[in-house]
């Protein structure tokens, strides 16, 4: 899945079904989530970021946007097709995440969306869980792998 996006283009292949109202709040607040989960457990003070003419460039690993950046966001799939070497550089488990076929296997389980990054593979994952879906438990062991945020029982 992985691979025909960004062959083909986010918007080119896919018309995205309309989800019920609550499944998209549900999702959302999974980034959110997410975000209060892990966002301060990511070393983001190691970001040096200099100043090129008008572009910042990024040197080392980009902690945030290796969890939280994917296929449909602007550039990544760009890098991801011209240098995927720089992009395995800068962005190690999103790289990961994206080329290993097992783990794309897992996360098309839950949507095709959810192949698209981590992050959005925690938010539908979340979504479903808050809509009391019963999940498998290869989705369920890689949602703990990727620290998801787990519902209070």
């Amino acid at each position: 899945m992985a691979a025909e996006v960004r062959e083909k283009g986010f918007w080119t292949k896919y018309d995205m079904k309309l989800q019920n109202p609550e499944k998209t709040i549900y999702h959302e607040m999974g980034h959110l989530q997410d975000y209060a989960k892990n966002l301060k457990e990511l070393d983001v003070k190691t970001r040096k970021i200099t100043k090129a003419g008008k572009k910042h460039r990024i040197k080392g690993v980009d902690h945030v946007s290796n969890r939280w950046g994917g296929l449909t966001y602007d550039g990544f799939k760009d890098l991801f097709d011209k240098n995927p070497k720089e992009f395995q550089k800068r962005f190690p488990d999103l790289y990961e995440f994206l080329t290993n076929q097992t783990t794309q296997q897992t996360a098309g389980k839950v949507s095709w969306y959810a192949q698209t990054s981590i992050g959005e593979f925690i938010a539908d994952v979340y979504a479903e869980l808050v809509s009391g879906a019963k999940l498998p438990d290869d989705v369920m062991a890689l949602y703990k792998k990727c620290n998801g945020p787990m519902l209070a029982a």
